[in-house]
């Protein structure tokens, strides 16, 4: 996992420019801090927008399942230099989900996120969010966030999640 450190951010930010619209950008950028500010709730995000925090779940939850199916989609296509191949592929290496030890990894992929992360608070939900279906992530999110390190997820508040 050494050599692909830092890769799943660039990935991931490749393939939403590529693939998602200039609304879903903004709403994920704001979400998971990736514009440099703090992230927002759904409910600030919604009000930003003009619509109910409902909607911007909404809109989350089809941009993250967008990417995924585009990114499989390439790699059957032999895409596999495309943003969001790259980043499914780059998943699929990382966290080897067919092996035994999957959360294992996943907790070190997000730990290793967090220390470099600027979003903080945001890299459990975002990687989880990224790579599985809502229910496992949400089960998996509250595991796994009992194991990282309290002073880093509290650097910006609560964590957020794409409920």
């Amino acid at each position: 996992m050494r050599n692909l450190k830092g890769k799943f951010i660039e990935y991931f930010n490749s393939a939403r420019l590529e693939w998602l619209s200039e609304r879903e950008n903004r709403i994920i950028e704001l979400r998971y801090g990736l514009a440099g500010e703090a992230p927002y709730t759904l409910r600030q995000i919604a009000m930003d927008f003009g619509v109910s925090h409902e909607r911007i779940r909404q809109i989350l939850n089809r941009a993250f399942r967008r990417i995924k199916a585009k990114g499989r989609a390439q790699i059957l296509h032999g895409e596999v230099n495309k943003p969001c191949a790259k980043l499914q592929q780059y998943l699929d290496e990382t966290l080897k989900p067919q092996e035994p030890g999957l959360k294992e990894r996943v907790l070190l992929l997000i730990k290793e996120f967090l220390t470099d992360s600027p979003i903080l608070s945001c890299a459990a939900p975002l990687v989880l969010q990224c790579y599985f279906n809502r229910e496992p992530a949400r089960i998996w999110l509250k595991e796994i966030t009992g194991k990282l390190p309290k002073e880093r997820l509290l650097t910006r508040g609560n964590i957020h999640w794409v409920a």
